[in-house]
């Protein structure tokens, strides 16, 4: 389902849930209207047509009933189908990003976007506009008739549904404070947690467990006393908000009935304004609660777009893609991380008929070179330009590690890679064995290496990118290696390992933020 077909969607959702909340509206104003009557007629003594209007009544209690739970239902099958289509858009959407802007994405900020934002953005759609709109309808519409019916009256009731805001907004000024500060506390654990998930060799080697776990306990604590303070302010509120109701509903009875009394009003007026009087308190309490989620979803969509404006800023960048080319063009590259200069003004042109074998000094730029190339690296200045089509492909140094076995990997291709795969993966020396009911992550290290090397052979890619491609192969492997590397052009390798110069045209050496033929 396209994106903006899928926003239209959301759009409809929330027209329809604002319509089909209003009919609240007219069905309080008819039953305001019948109890006064039903009470008018009960003192005059008219037993029949109280009967008959009571029964009218309760009918008309039912087929609401029915109506509001027939809507609820498809109203909830609707959501909960779109959001599972806005998960997969905003996937879509954060996939479509260049390499080296997933490459520093903030895990902790992408599970929030993925989860609260989202939800956030669409219940401010799917709820919080339609609960706004049928309140603010609602709101209207009983002033408008008490103020036709009894001005007194009218004002009585929209005074007392202002006063009730006073307390929870108090409540609720406390309670955003501590609830931005949980937001910031759960991706900072995230954070802290993804950290040792993906450095938990670097935590067991170098004793960092009591610091790791130290720094959790923080976190949590603060987590946990930040919470209770919310937990709190969020009781506080519950508590007045019963209050209230209890103060207004009975306040309200007393002042009608002294109004109705003293001649301010009819009998019939005051019972209607006690009718009205309970949506009137609700419709404004509602709009007062759904203000701030309004502004909270607002963030949220913030948030949420700052993936499409990085998406359009790399877009009207241009002068530098990652996708496809009978030659890359390298020119005026300056690349320096953190003021470690490590490419100053370099131009080079890669030629595709050309196998190419990058070799070089520990930190000389080799793996940064093919960073910035495949795009998970940015440069600071110059540019990099493809000419031609085709996609690249990148095994990396350090294998991915993954809890699902390969023939899962695989079955993630199509039919035509899939089979390329397996055969490479044959060729290299993956047992049969290996390739299925095997997790990824309990392969031996040369099996991995195999599995990924399977995967960039068979991807049919125009540029190929290997990054010490012959680590952890045995020698069955790195010949089977030798022999894929001559069969294709394309290839940018990085190795010290001397059994792969007889697989490469051209031999580069990277010193002193540049290129060299030898």
């Amino acid at each position: 389902m396209g994106q903006s077909k899928l926003y239209g969607k959301v759009k409809g959702i929330c027209i329809w849930n604002s319509l089909a909340q209003t009919v609240v509206v007219p069905f309080t104003l008819l039953m305001a209207w019948l109890m006064s009557k039903i009470t008018e007629k009960a003192a005059a003594g008219d037993v029949i047509l109280v009967a008959r209007m009571s029964i009218f009544l309760l009918i008309l209690f039912l087929l609401y009933g029915i109506f509001q739970t027939g809507t609820d239902i498809l109203a909830r099958r609707q959501q909960v189908k779109i959001m599972n289509h806005l998960r997969i858009a905003f996937l879509e959407l954060v996939l479509c990003n260049p390499l080296h802007r997933l490459r520093t994405v903030d895990y902790g900020e992408l599970n929030e976007n993925l989860n609260d934002d989202l939800n956030a953005w669409a219940k401010r759609y799917m709820e919080g506009i339609p609960a706004m709109v049928s309140s603010g309808v609602g709101a209207a519409g009983y002033l408008g008739y008490m103020l036709y019916r009894s001005p007194a009256v009218a004002g009585t009731i929209f005074i007392i549904s202002l006063v009730q805001l006073i307390p929870p907004l108090l409540v609720k000024r406390y309670m955003q404070v501590n609830y931005d500060r949980c937001r910031e506390l759960e991706a900072r654990i995230t954070d802290h947690m993804a950290e040792a998930v993906s450095g938990f060799e670097t935590i067991k080697l170098y004793g960092l467990k009591q610091w790791w776990m130290t720094k959790m306990s923080c976190l949590q604590r603060e987590y946990l006393r930040v919470g209770n303070r919310s937990e709190a302010a969020a009781s506080t509120q519950r508590v007045l908000y019963r209050l209230l109701d209890h103060i207004l509903k009975y306040g309200t009875y007393a002042i009608m009935g002294m109004y109705a009394l003293t001649g301010y009003c009819d009998f019939n007026i005051a019972v209607e304004g006690i009718v009205l009087s309970e949506s009137m308190f609700a419709a404004v309490r509602r709009i007062f609660d759904e203000i701030p989620r309004s502004a909270v979803a607002k963030q949220a969509e913030k948030r949420l777009c700052r993936w499409k404006v990085q998406k359009e800023k790399e877009e009207r960048g241009g002068g530098y893609q990652t996708t496809g080319y009978d030659r890359i063009k390298m020119e005026d590259i300056c690349y320096a991380p953190e003021e470690r200069k490590i490419f100053d003004n370099l131009t080079y042109y890669f030629q595709y008929e050309n196998r190419y074998l990058l070799t070089g000094s520990n930190g000389a730029g080799k793996t940064t070179l093919l960073n910035l190339i495949s795009g998970l690296y940015r440069p600071d200045s110059g540019r990099i330009l493809p000419e031609g089509e085709g996609l690249v492909s990148y095994v990396l140094q350090d294998d991915p590690v993954y809890d699902f076995d390969v023939h899962t990997l695989f079955s993630m291709l199509d039919a035509g890679t899939r089979a390329a795969a397996r055969s490479v993966a044959s060729r290299l020396g993956l047992p049969e064995e290996a390739m299925d009911n095997v997790p990824i992550a309990s392969l031996s290290g040369g099996e991995r290496k195999k599995v990924f090397l399977a995967l960039g052979f068979a991807a049919g890619s125009r540029w190929l990118l290997l990054d010490e491609p012959s680590n952890n192969l045995d020698r069955h492997g790195k010949e089977a290696l030798c022999g894929l590397m001559k069969e294709r052009k394309g290839i940018l390798a990085v190795s010290h390992d001397p059994v792969l110069v007889k697989s490469a045209d051209l031999i580069l050496r990277i010193e002193k933020g540049g290129v060299a033929e030898l």
